[in-house]
């Protein structure tokens, strides 16, 4: 994506978000450059009237009016640097807010493309670590106060001698063709480097990941991380030493450049002051005007300058967003029917596979579930299990056939309300530090506590909720809340299948609901199923066997193709790998008993 391309996003986000920091830009710019302008001429001021002798009253006058006039730029100045402040923190929060939106708007499949997640990794890093947005309101504050100074002074000098001013430009240039020099090297050894600190971020980050700290301590593994990240650490330093040294080589050119334009100012000045050689005679204040403004032109053509490479180059970092944020968002959501009771949920020739693969997951397959079933889906891993569910959520779309709901393809649907009639725990469920009750009623607002606490006994986690002094109020994740409590791998797991309860949904989908519990909790969670989905039509995916008993159907998953689709008592009496692995895990289960 070119710079114009992200620069075309930048200002729509900045027109969608805050159009009013554009005039504030402008204001700013301007204020910054007259209280310059007004800074140089002071001394002309000054000088001139001493030097014509003008009355004490008169100079009085001159240092009030300057006084006062300086005064009113200077807070002027500092209320528009707040008011800049304020907006460009506005501005940061509500693009993350536009960022994360856009996360939850886009296709699923995007979320599981592992060039997307680098993608949007390096657009959060330009947003919030770099903080490209404010480096490039900042630049551009820079770049307009350093132009209107620019034209201010250059008005001052051609005054003198134009061709003056032509030296001056060509000096301050030849400067800043070093301060680019230095750009261009910072930015190679940064690039050199970032492998570097890939590597010595992700040692640092496993030194302080508090789960591998067992292992730690255990096989003695302190001391090889620690001189790990040490040589890292000074391999990232050997680079940032050349770099030094050809800045500092740099830096001493700049330096001579430097001193020549002072050279040429004071001698051409002082040779207008003291001759007509160059024009007619200046005044000492105008020899002082002089000098000042040479000094600001060289200063502020350098900050122009520096100020649009800094642009550039936060243009460049903002790339990963603007591409982040003009992936094509989902059209799950363009439905508009309204879905009605469930009656049944049919797969008809489905055929699919992810996104940059080649292997069908599922192969031509077809079912139906009708209302009130319990219908287990078993198979070994990677079988298509899982696929199912996010083809039912439509996370997906089929590459062939079709799935109907009530008769209807559920793209038809409206999204939202589609949404309403599913309550699904997923194998990688996640609850959030919010309180037990907000991540039971997940923003619903007409659930009861009474409604609440009668789930959580029915998935034998009230007990354990009850001890909290705070209750349902109580916050998960001890990191953010220091009051908070951080439950069991099991307990969590029981408040993710409560949250589906509670949300009523008409098709219940359980995706490894019991994975984390020990087999005498999983058969509690078993023994109590029917009763937790209330009589609603349930799909119900486990590793484990056992699962099944409690289901009307079962449907047997093998290399993305159904192999059978019968009752547990039916699938026993045949030779299929259901009954292989229900043999199986259940000796398994007795030699553990034993």
């Amino acid at each position: 994506m070119k710079n114009r391309q992200v620069l075309k996003v930048f200002n729509k986000t900045i027109k969608e978000i805050m159009p009013s920091i554009y005039l504030w830009l402008f204001i700013g710019a301007i204020a910054s450059a007259l209280n310059t302008l007004l800074t140089i001429m002071i001394p002309k001021l000054l000088i001139d009237a001493v030097m014509k002798k003008v009355t004490i009253s008169y100079l009085l006058k001159m240092l009030l009016v300057i006084g006062v006039s300086k005064y009113v730029l200077l807070e002027t100045n500092k209320w528009i640097v707040i008011k800049q402040n304020n907006q460009k923190g506005i501005l940061n929060q509500r693009t993350m807010k536009r960022f994360a939106k856009k996360i939850t708007a886009i296709d699923y499949s995007y979320l599981e493309d592992p060039d997307i997640l680098d993608l949007k990794e390096r657009a959060t890093f330009a947003v919030q670590s770099y903080g490209a947005l404010e480096v490039i309101v900042n630049s551009m504050i820079k770049f307009l106060t350093a132009v209107f100074t620019l034209v201010g002074i250059s008005g001052i000098i051609i005054q003198f001698n134009y061709l003056f001013l032509l030296i001056i430009f060509v000096l301050s240039a030849l400067s800043l063709v070093f301060s680019y020099r230095i750009v261009i090297e910072t930015q190679k050894s940064t690039q050199l480097v970032i492998p570097i600190n890939r590597k010595y971020n992700y040692y640092v980050g496993q030194c302080l990941n508090g789960s591998q700290q067992n292992d730690f301590r255990i096989y003695n593994m302190s001391d090889m991380m620690v001189d790990k990240i040490a040589d890292l650490n000074m391999e990232s330093m050997r680079w940032f030493d050349k770099l030094y040294i050809k800045i500092a080589n740099i830096l001493s050119i700049q330096s001579l450049l430097n001193h020549l334009t002072q050279f040429v100012t004071f001698t051409y000045g002082a040779i207008r002051v003291l001759s007509t050689q160059f024009g007619t005679k200046i005044t000492i204040g105008e020899f002082t005007l002089l000098v000042g403004a040479s000094q600001q032109f060289s200063t502020a053509f350098m900050f122009a300058v520096e100020s649009y490479f800094k642009f550039i180059e936060s243009l460049n970092y903002l790339e990963p967003f603007a591409q982040f944020m003009a992936l094509p968002e989902s059209e799950e959501k363009h439905g508009e029917i309204v879905p009605e009771s469930f009656e049944t949920l049919e797969f008809h020739n489905i055929s699919f596979s992810y996104p940059k693969s080649e292997k069908k997951i599922l192969n031509n397959i077809s079912f139906s579930i009708h209302k009130g079933e319990k219908i287990s889906i078993v198979g070994l891993n990677n079988a298509g299990k899982s696929t199912i569910v996010k083809l039912i959520c439509r996370f997906y779309r089929p590459d062939e056939g079709e799935i109907l709901y009530n008769g209807r393809n559920i793209e038809e649907y409206d999204y939202d309300e589609y949404m309403k009639i599913l309550a699904v725990v997923f194998q990688d469920y996640k609850l959030f530090p919010f309180t037990i009750r907000e991540n039971i009623v997940a923003g619903r607002t007409n659930v009861s506590d009474e409604e609440i606490w009668q789930v959580l006994e029915e998935t034998n986690i009230k007990a354990a909720i009850c001890e909290l002094p705070k209750g349902l109020d109580t916050y998960l994740d001890k990191h953010i809340h220091e009051d908070g409590t951080d439950f069991s791998g099991g307990q969590r797991q029981k408040l993710a299948i409560a949250r589906s309860v509670v949300k009523q949904g008409e098709l219940v989908i359980l995706d490894e609901p019991t994975a984390a519990l020990d087999p005498l909790a999983e058969s509690e969670i078993y023994e109590d199923f029917h009763r937790l989905v209330r009589g609603r039509t349930a799909i119900f995916i486990s590793h484990r066997m056992s699962s099944s008993v409690f289901c009307d159907k079962i449907l047997l998953l093998q290399d993305g193709e159904i192999k059978a689709f019968d009752s547990h008592t039916n699938l026993m009496k045949q030779n299929n790998l259901y009954s292989e692995l229900f043999t199986t895990q259940a000796k398994n289960y007795q030699l553990q008993i034993i």
